[in-house]
């Protein structure tokens, strides 16, 4: 190729780069949330909450700067705290969120969540690691692992549905892998605790469309 022919060529390629278009990034498809931005005392606005005391606070050992997302109060037994992100429904989700539990351990996540008495969820009390449906206020195992977890320690919770295939676990072991039949096909995302637990949360990451 000759060096005028190769000048046309490169001229060309340039060309078509700068014309074609980059794909947007679906609105809301990731939010990640260190809630270091957030003042400390109260819910952010972005979220919403059922049960418990939720607020932004300060914590030693934070797992990225300062702060965490804190539920305080005890929901009570047999009641679950939840705290999700506004206006944000998704039907295929990615989440991971880092979590220290207080002295009664009992945390997890949440997704297809379209109100208090209607999600999916995972997480740990009892002593069990479990994935459980809640339709019109009844739950329903989805299924569920014996684990044996700390307290005061931090643990990564994941989860990951597409379609009506879902997997969770924690420190990204997988524990449960099971079909969704519960009919709960899309919804907010966020976290939650169990009866009598308290728990930190931090490093929340939402992937979904």
């Amino acid at each position: 190729m000759t060096a005028g022919r190769l000048a046309l060529f490169l001229v060309a390629v340039a060309a078509a780069c700068s014309s074609a278009k980059v794909p947007e990034e679906p609105r809301g498809s990731s939010r990640n949330y260190t809630f270091e931005r957030f003042a400390p005392g109260a819910l952010p606005s972005s979220f919403a909450s059922d049960a418990g005391a939720w607020r932004i606070q300060e914590a030693d050992g934070a797992r990225s700067g300062r702060k965490v997302l804190a539920q305080t109060q005890p929901a009570g037994a047999g009641a679950v705290a939840l705290a999700w992100v506004r206006d944000d429904p998704m039907r295929d989700v990615r989440l991971r969120v880092h979590v220290r539990a207080s002295a009664t351990i009992g945390f997890g996540a949440v997704w297809h969540l379209a109100d208090a008495r209607r999600y999916l969820a995972c997480g740990v009390h009892d002593g069990v690691f479990r994935v459980e449906a809640v339709v019109d206020g009844k739950v329903r195992e989805i299924g569920s692992r014996p684990v044996a977890l700390e307290a005061g320690r931090w643990y990564a919770l994941d989860v990951e549905q597409i379609g009506t295939r879902l997997r969770c676990g924690l420190d990204a072991t997988s524990l449960v892998e099971a079909v969704d039949d519960s009919g709960l096909s899309s919804g907010a995302a966020g976290v939650c605790t169990f009866g009598d637990a308290t728990a930190e949360f931090d490093d929340l990451t939402i992937i979904g469309a």
